[in-house]
Order: structure tokens, then sequence, then C-alpha cells
């Protein structure tokens, strides 16, 4: 569940900059789509990066606390 919820709020953070940058730049409607087309591609990667990080740190502590 927790990781979902992660995504989402990635996602939805890459929304709103895609909006942002959409308003700042005063670009055509399509040019926007495609914002949102890359903001949803990079909360995607975002999420599953962190993720992954997120286990990878995990691993690691534990290998550590063993070793010592």
């Amino acid at each position: 569940m927790t990781k979902y919820l992660r995504k989402l709020i990635v996602f939805i953070i890459g929304i709103t900059l895609a909006i942002t940058a959409s308003f700042f730049m005063e670009i055509a409607f399509y040019k926007e789509f495609i914002f949102f087309l890359i903001a949803v591609m990079v909360g995607f990667f975002a999420g599953n990066g962190i993720e992954h990080l997120s286990n990878g740190i995990k691993k690691n502590n534990g290998g550590n606390e063993n070793d010592a």
C-alpha cells in the first residue's frame, strides 16, 4: 500500500511541475500534453527508483550490522 501511495505522490508532483512549466512558458496545448506525458513517465520512473534505492539501503544496512 505504501509503495502505491509513494508512486501517487511522485506522480502528482510530476503533473504539477508540468502544469507550472507550461504556464510559465505559455506554450501551445499539444506541447502541454507532451509535458504531461513526460511528467507521467518521470513520475513512474522516479517512484520505481526511490523504491529500489530504499530497498538497497535497507539491505546494505542489514549487511553492515551483521558484519559488525
